[in-house]
């Protein structure tokens, strides 16, 4: 639990941090398991043009993953990782970049952004239950 409404703990903070680096961790292998691990059943997340939104954890694994199959390898960094309380959730945003080779490039694409996500509780358990993205590059 986030102790109170003012403070964060040392254990949240490893928690939500391994959450976003499971994330990226996920993506990059396609391991479906992984990426429904950090998100709520219902989340809902705005990754923007071209990808679009989502209502659910179901709808944001098969989102990522389809899209994801059409690319060869990529690489998911997440730095920059802020906390701060938001009553008995949890508000985060840190920073993304990707590296994804394309089909038929011979340079990969690089991408760069934030994510603003919103941590609560799932049966104990912290979850991504909103995510907005944000490109910048």
């Amino acid at each position: 639990m986030a102790g109170n409404s003012e403070t964060i703990t040392a254990q949240d903070e490893r928690v939500i941090s391994a959450i976003l680096l499971q994330y990226a961790t996920a993506a990059d292998t396609r391991d479906r398991a992984m990426l429904e691990g950090c998100f709520a059943p219902d989340l809902k997340a705005d990754y923007g043009d071209p990808i679009g939104s989502f209502s659910s954890r179901d709808e944001i694994v098969e989102g990522l993953l389809a899209m994801l199959s059409n690319c060869g390898e990529t690489l998911h960094f997440i730095t920059n990782i802020t906390l701060r309380p938001d009553g008995a959730d949890i508000a985060a945003l840190c920073y993304t970049h990707a590296v994804v080779r394309l089909p038929g490039m011979d340079e990969p694409v690089r991408t760069a952004g934030t994510y603003t996500d919103r941590f609560t509780r799932v049966d104990g358990e912290w979850r991504i239950a909103e995510r907005t993205y944000r490109g910048i590059a």
